[in-house]
């Protein structure tokens, strides 16, 4: 099975404290050469700074969460990664940006065993 294809899903966003945000994600993924895969996904954001945000995944739950990039603000609208993230010998970089009314997550994956986009397309 290839990791080409697209997915949909629904969020719940969920503000556990005033200061954080979880997207608390479900739906299914369509590779391209046939099937369905469902997922759920937990992702945790928090400002860290006036300009950076940290993105955390919540797969082992809410005490131990999986540091994944923080982002720094580039200009109006557009969030960066300060470092890429490491999984195994893959890199992980992300753009976070508004594209009309959506706000979108591109991440760009590179490393020996992926080459890959990933765009996550927030819905209002």
């Amino acid at each position: 099975m290839g990791w080409n294809g697209h997915g949909s899903g629904v969020v719940a966003v969920v503000e556990p404290d005033g200061e954080n945000l979880e997207f608390h994600e479900s739906g299914t993924f369509e590779p391209d050469d046939g099937g369905r895969i469902a997922f759920r996904n937990v992702f945790h954001w928090r400002q860290t700074g006036p300009k950076t945000i940290r993105l955390q995944h919540l797969r082992h739950g809410p005490t131990d969460p999986v540091a994944l990039i923080d982002l720094v603000a580039e200009g109006t609208g557009t969030w960066s990664t300060v470092r890429s993230h490491h999984c195994r010998d893959d890199d992980y970089r992300a753009r976070l940006y508004s594209q009309g009314p959506d706000i979108v997550l591109h991440w760009s994956v590179t490393g020996p065993r992926k080459q890959a986009t990933i765009e996550y397309r927030y819905l209002p």
